[in-house]
């Protein structure tokens, strides 16, 4: 993955973000519009740049990430509103690079559990994850569970002690060690 950079958002970036965009969708990742993205995005009262990320390599955004808090701060909720990287440069780490910024931020501003779906999530673009995805198995093994009575649909994971098993940590390190890698 070499130098890739996971940057906080900037409005600069949202001609890139949207370029991008484009391209992912293209690649039957999302059915939504450039149109929908931009409403969302930059024409939101619930988006804040505290919880967005952008993955650079060298000046080219590669991937683009949004979590948001709830605003009731007693349900102690984030939201993952979405998360995507340029196909070239999907399963090298991106994802979990820009998600484990997102975790950050929100541990921050005292969010407890991070969900995944429609239901309370004031920036949503889809329905959830879809279970033929490769987004679901990416969630599964970063720890988030289904939380609905339909698999994938609604996910989440707590994040203020949350870890990776011991010995799967072990595991993965091992193996990358020898240029295996997992997409955690």
């Amino acid at each position: 993955m070499g130098n890739i950079k996971i940057l906080k958002f900037n409005s600069g970036q949202v001609k890139g973000i949207l370029r991008l965009w484009e391209r992912v969708s293209m690649e039957g990742a999302c059915d939504l519009d450039r149109d929908k993205f931009r409403k969302t995005v930059s024409e939101s009262e619930s988006f804040d740049f505290r919880g967005a990320r952008v993955a650079l390599a060298g000046k080219r955004i590669v991937g683009f990430g949004l979590g948001v808090a709830s605003k009731e701060k007693k349900e102690k909720s984030g939201y993952l509103s979405i998360l995507f990287a340029a196909p070239e440069h999907q399963g090298k780490g991106i994802g979990s690079k820009l998600l484990d910024s997102i975790e950050k931020s929100l541990k921050r501003e005292g969010v407890e559990k991070l969900c995944i779906g429609y239901v309370g999530n004031p920036l949503s673009f889809a329905l959830g994850v879809d279970l033929a995805s490769s987004a679901y198995t990416f969630f599964l093994n970063r720890g988030f569970r289904n939380y609905s009575s339909k698999p994938g649909i609604h996910m989440r994971r707590e994040l203020k002690n949350f870890r990776l098993d011991r010995n799967i940590r072990r595991f993965i390190r091992e193996n990358e060690d020898r240029g295996i890698k997992f997409g955690l």
